[in-house]
Order: structure tokens, then C-alpha cells, then sequence
């Protein structure tokens, strides 16, 4: 078993809003971020908006005619020719409806696909030429697919309470009743690839069982990854097809965001620490189990990796992103402020 504990990690922010690496990091080279990042500005009347490295201009997407402003949606992703698919909705509640958007800079939002009945507004990832959607109230735990590219409309295609598509859009993995799955799209036959109650950690972390409610999941090239636990222990799992499972224990600090390095082994993460109201950014080598931390913020701490895996954009504030090296130095900041959803050439 490879594992790690939180309560290794020391370094604290100094300042409301700081970010720092790692302390006795050599001095960071001159860097200067290039491509485009999507970004929610944050706040009660969050935006979505496209933003030109290094230093703009920002533009905004186009908002759909039902409200006025964005709300309760959990992300956003890149769509073909500029665009961006946002998932909103229509009624909020376990009962509630939601209704996937592509977004334009210059022409009006277009619906794609009908009405998802789906509790708490669901949660969305696109990958490829699909988007998957979920959400969980008691007996509705319900997975949806829709094919953008053939069009028509959701389909449910699993029961769970979170999931990811591989990075192809291809397949699915998704948890549920303990077990972590995997099925082809559009549709494959479900194979179990780990079940929680053989993976080595968990019960000494102090993680009997992992409630279906508690996980999120995350899919790259350096295998599946899932948060998972109970409000006083929680852990990171990462499963790797031929290799034993890796095991984080997190101990009571809250998990927050899995984003893979693209191409690459490394997966970032982040979890809040409530002792210090910080959030933490680590990365982890799947190769090797080392984990090392390469920033800490007391605000947003969303964070995306550049397309060449070699820098990730961390969300300090609604007015800075700080660009941050593999060895936890800060190479830049601008006024791209809020939270980094994508980073494209």
C-alpha cells in the first residue's frame, strides 16, 4: 500500500488570500501563460468567462434567457469553435429539473438536449463528444449520457452518485453500493474494477465503509480516482489497471478537487483544512506514491493544469489566479481572478 497523511503537511498561508510553493524552492524563471482559460468570476452573480493569456482581454459568454445570471451549476467546459456547455437549473430542489446550455461569445445560448429531471441541479463533465450527468436524493441516483454530436436526448445508463468519463468520452466509471465500475458507451455491459472493502488503508483510516453520497471520481491517463469517506475521515483511492490500489488518507480535512495532469501521471488535488481554513494543493506522483504540496490558499483554490501538464492556474481570489510550478514556485499572477475551469492552447 502507498499512503500519505495530511497531517504531514505544514506549510501555512501567512495572509488572507496568499499562495505560496514550497518553502526552500529555487527562484521561479521568468514565465509568461499562454492559450485561454475558462473561468467563473465567482460571487452571487457569477459570469462565465473566456480569458486570453497572458494578460486578456476577458470576454464574456452569452447567458441564457431564465434568470439573469449563473447559479448552482458546478462547472463549465470547453465546446467546439470557442464555445462552452454549462449545466443549469430550471427548478432547484430533489425534485429539481436542469438544462444543458452551449454557450457563444457572440451568438445566443443554444438548449442541447430536453429537460434532465435530476436532484440539486446535477453535476456535468463533457469529454469528447459526450456529457454525463448525476445527482443524488434518496432513491434517485440516477447517471445520464447524451451524445452531443448525434444529438437527441439524455439517457440514464447506470445507478450512483458520482461518476467520470474517461478522457475520450468513450467509457464511464462510476460507484455504486461500494464498488467502483467501468462500462463502455454507449452500451457496455458493467465490470467491477475495485470494491472499498478490499482496498488496503481505508478501515485504519478510520473508513469502515464509503457511503455512496460522499464520493466524486476523476478519470485521467494515470488511472481512476475517487474522494470518498465520512465527515470525520476521509481518503483519496486512485485505481491503476495491474497495480494495487494507492491510498491518501485525508484524515478530517475535506476533499475539494481531482484534476488529472494531462498526458501524464501526476494527479492534482486539493481538501480543505478547517483547523487553519485552508485549502491545500498537492499533486501525486501514481507512479511512485510521492506526494508533495505546491500551494496553499484561505480562498478559492479551484485549479486547472496547463495543456503541457507543466504549470497549474490556482484561483486565489474573484481578481487573481496564481501560475504555479511542479515545484510549488509561483511563476505568475493576473487579473484572470475567480475560478479556472479549463486552460486550452
Amino acid at each position: 500500500m502507498l499512503a500519505a497523511s495530511a497531517a504531514a503537511v505544514a506549510l501555512l498561508a501567512a495572509a488572507c488570500g496568499a499562495t505560496h510553493g514550497r518553502p526552500g524552492a529555487a527562484a521561479a524563471p521568468a514565465y509568461r501563460p499562454r492559450g485561454t482559460l475558462l473561468v467563473e468570476t465567482g460571487g452571487f452573480r457569477s459570469r462565465l468567462i473566456s480569458y486570453r493569456l497572458p494578460s486578456g482581454p476577458e470576454r464574456d459568454f452569452n447567458e441564457p434567457d431564465f434568470g439573469g445570471f449563473f447559479q448552482n451549476f458546478e462547472g463549465a467546459f470547453w465546446g467546439p469553435r470557442g464555445t462552452a456547455y454549462v449545466l443549469l437549473p430550471v427548478n432547484f430542489g430533489p425534485l429539481g429539473q436542469s438544462q444543458l446550455f452551449q454557450l457563444s461569445l457572440t451568438a445566443e445560448a443554444r438548449d442541447v438536449g430536453g429537460l434532465l429531471s435530476i436532484p440539486f441541479g446535477g453535476i456535468l463533465e463533457v469529454r469528447g463528444d459526450r456529457a454525463a450527468s448525476w445527482g443524488c436524493f434518496r432513491n434517485r441516483r440516477s447517471i445520464y449520457v447524451l451524445d452531443l454530436s448525434a444529438g437527441g436526448d439524455w439517457r440514464p445508463v447506470a445507478t450512483g452518485c458520482s461518476a467520470a468519463l474517461a478522457p475520450d468520452g468513450k467509457a464511464l466509471a462510476y460507484f455504486d453500493e461500494g464498488s467502483l465500475f467501468r462500462m463502455s458507451l454507449p452500451n457496455g455491459r458493467p465490470e467491477r474494477l475495485l470494491s472499498m472493502g478490499s482496498v488496503p488503508g481505508l478501515k485504519a483510516a478510520g473508513i469502515p465503509r464509503i457511503p455512496s453520497g460522499s464520493v466524486s471520481i476523476a478519470w485521467g491517463p494515470g488511472g481512476i480516482s475517487l474522494f470518498g469517506g465520512t465527515r470525520n475521515a476521509w481518503a483519496l483511492v486512485v485505481y491503476r489497471p495491474g497495480h494495487p490500489p494507492i491510498t491518501v488518507p485525508l484524515g478530517s480535512s475535506t476533499p475539494q478537487s481531482m484534476v488529472w495532469q494531462p498526458q501524464g501521471r501526476l494527479l492534482g488535488f486539493s481538501d480543505y483544512v478547517a483547523s487553519s481554513q485552508t485549502i491545500e494543493v498537492r499533486l501525486l506522483d501514481t507512479a511512485t506514491g510521492a506526494i508533495s504540496q505546491v500551494a496553499v490558499t484561505q480562498n478559492y483554490g479551484r485549479f486547472q493544469w496547463s495543456p503541457d501538464g507543466r504549470v497549474l492556474a490556482v484561483g486565489r481570489s474573484s481578481q487573481v489566479i496564481s501560475f504555479i510550478d511542479l515545484q510549488g514556485r509561483v511563476l505568475a499572477t493576473n487579473a484572470a481572478g475567480g475560478l479556472p475551469d479549463a486552460w486550452i492552447p
